[in-house]
């Protein structure tokens, strides 16, 4: 006979022997004497505790009880029973785990099956269509349980799910079934375990329970267990700092890396640093010891996160270098048992040369500084050893007798007697001839034509300090305008590119002028609007493209060009032309929209139509207008 774990040598002895001649079952699976020997250990358990524990009361009730027999009685109640817990299910003592009734569902530890007592009553029938459900974290699987009415009644069954599971888990519990007699019906009751850390993997009892009110006590209670699978996830964040500096005074940098198993087991990771150069050494800091060649393990619980230190070494740094070597790294973490699930971060570090530049500009200034400084010393010095010359007595200048001064007025706009005709004696003026004038102090030649000499008239001869004449003022010619493109032909009497005007070259006031009146503008605004967008100047080219005087879009160009006949955007007639004809345009467009100002038609010549437009449709108004906007119709409007 064999002794069961829970039984003392003396026990086995009096539990009676199986009878060998009873028929067995031939087929029995090795599942269902596994669960019969759990029930029946279970049963053969608590009836036996329960037994010792009467025979304790009634000894203390009749003073008999010592603690020697308690401690005997003690010792009677299988050693894996003693420290377990009696807690009510459904109306039944279930003896527990002490350890099992502790803490939320999901973070207690796995239990056999076993331990739920069965219930089966022959009214209220359940039957599970699987003892054992797995679910992975974040899915959801069906429990599928058959319930019979095997009564003479129609009743309405309510099914639910209790023991080691979070009620939140499932759908809405319970699940009620109406049946009739002899009627059954399959339930299924969705669970679903959420991804979180506290969820661990293992093995949890459950207990599917089946009543209905028609039929009062009567239960039916099923034992399940619960298999929550692995589920392995982890995150790794970035170094902090994630840049990091070295040089030849601190040649080394620590940074932190934070990495969390946020699975649900524990999990050993492996941790690997490098860089593409290979060009530095990396130490992981692990229990204060330092785990070199760049690798490191750490094992993590589920829920559990932890700093790892990181210690980056550059193997030599730059002597002399503009700006400082930076050397990208990547850490990277993963699971041992799952190597293709990784994690990858970056960092960099900066190697800082022992001369950079800072240390190069400020040697410079100090070099521009000391030869500056050396420059002025030695200039110093050259003044200081340098004999001054005696000074020159100058010799006394001498005084010239002044000299009368004689000027002559020559009248060039009278016209000169003709060759041979006698001198007029009324005005008293003699002729002189080209040639006949000598420079101050020369000798003067011979007359030309016989030897004459020069005749000068009185009224063109002043005496010594008396003082000139005033000029006759004579209008200086008005300057005129041509357009750019007249350099060569314009100039030479043609007209500008689409003019009318016979006159060939035109001033900018006359332009305007008889551009306006083609089109009915007031020419001065025009010519403000010229002065506002190019100051005049026929060759302008914006920023955005705009060409020449009226500084016109090429698209505006290209559409108003050939109805007037301009072909070149910088010659200021055909560009004033292109430009009167859009204003025109815009002004005949906003009028029949109820905005006949100028300043629409300006805003639009700046803003452009669609922009207006939409605007004006939104509800704008002059006020509401962009400030820059209503100042350039100003401004136009303030010049004309």
């Amino acid at each position: 006979m064999h002794t069961l774990p829970w039984e003392s040598p003396e026990e086995s002895h009096r539990r009676p022997a199986p009878d060998d001649s009873a028929p067995q079952p031939e087929n029995r699976s090795a599942s269902a004497e596994d669960t019969h020997a759990a029930d029946h250990a279970t049963d053969h358990a608590t009836d036996h505790a329960d037994d010792h524990a009467g025979d304790r009361v009634d000894d203390r009730a009749d003073g008999t009880g010592t603690a020697a027999e308690e401690g005997v009685a003690q010792a009677r109640i299988p050693a894996p029973l003693r420290n377990w817990q009696v807690v009510e299910i459904e109306g039944e003592a279930t003896v527990l785990d002490a350890g099992m009734g502790e803490g939320p569902a999901a973070e207690r530890q796995p239990a056999p099956r076993s331990l739920i007592r069965e219930q089966i009553d022959p009214l209220v029938v359940a039957v599970l269509k699987q003892r054992r459900i797995e679910i992975a974290p974040g899915e959801m699987e069906n429990l599928a349980v058959e319930v019979i009415n095997n009564g003479d009644r129609a009743a309405r069954f309510e099914v639910t799910v209790e023991g080691w599971i979070d009620e939140r888990w499932c759908g809405e519990l319970p699940v009620h079934v109406p049946l009739q007699p002899g009627a059954r019906q399959v339930v299924e009751i969705a669970i679903r375990i959420p991804r979180e850390a506290k969820h661990q993997a293992g093995d949890y009892p459950l207990a599917v329970v089946a009543r209905a009110a028609r039929y009062p006590g009567r239960v039916t209670r099923l034992a399940a267990t619960l298999a929550i699978l692995p589920h392995v996830a982890f995150t790794l964040a970035a170094p902090e700092p994630r840049q990091l500096s070295a040089g030849w005074f601190r040649p080394a940098a620590v940074a932190l890396i934070r990495l969390a198993n946020v699975g649900n087991q524990t999990t050993s990771f492996q941790l690997h640093a490098q860089d593409r150069r290979h060009v530095c050494d990396y130490r992981f800091w692990l229990d204060e010891l330092g785990d070199s060649g760049g690798r490191g393990q750490v094992t993590l619980a589920a829920g559990q996160s932890v700093e790892i230190a990181l210690e980056v070494r550059p193997h030599q740094m730059p002597l002399l270098r503009a700006s400082p070597q930076t050397v990208p790294f990547r850490v990277t973490a993963r699971p041992v048992a799952n190597p293709s699930l990784r994690r990858s971060v970056g960092g960099e570090i900066a190697c800082l040369p022992l001369v950079g530049p800072w240390h190069l500009a400020t040697a410079a200034a100090l070099a521009v500084v000391a030869l500056v400084g050396s420059g002025l010393v030695g200039l110093l010095l050259l003044l200081a050893l340098r004999t001054p010359p005696a000074p020159a007595i100058p010799a006394p200048a001498a005084t010239a007798a002044p000299v009368p001064l004689v000027a002559f007025v020559l009248k060039m706009d009278d016209p000169l007697p003709a060759p041979g005709a006698a001198p007029d004696a009324a005005s008293g003026a003699a002729r002189v001839r080209p040639g006949d004038v000598t420079a101050p102090g020369s000798a003067g030649t011979a007359g030309r034509g016989g030897g004459e000499p020069p005749v000068v008239r009185a009224d063109q001869v002043t005496a010594p300090g008396q003082e000139l004449p005033p000029a006759a003022q004579t209008p200086l010619p008005q300057p005129v305008f041509a357009p750019a493109g007249a350099v060569s032909g314009e100039a030479a009497g043609s007209s500008p590119t689409g003019s009318s005007s016979a006159g060939g070259t035109m001033t900018y006031a006359q332009m305007f002028r008889e551009v306006a009146l083609r089109y009915d503008l007031d020419w001065r605004m025009l010519a403000a609007t010229a002065y506002i967008e190019s100051g005049f100047d026929s060759l302008a080219l914006g920023n955005h493209g705009d060409l020449g005087l009226m500084q016109i879009q090429p698209a505006t160009w290209q559409e108003w060009a050939p109805a007037v006949a301009a072909t070149d955007p910088f010659d200021s007639y055909s560009n004033t032309l292109v430009g009167a004809v859009y204003l025109d345009y815009l002004r005949s467009l906003l009028s029949a929209r109820g905005y006949p100002g100028q300043e629409w038609m300006l805003v639009a010549y700046n803003w452009g139509p669609d922009h207006l437009l939409a605007f004006l449709e939104a509800g704008g108004s002059w006020e509401s207008l962009a400030a820059e906007r209503r100042q350039y119709a100003l401004d136009i409007l303030q010049i004309a």
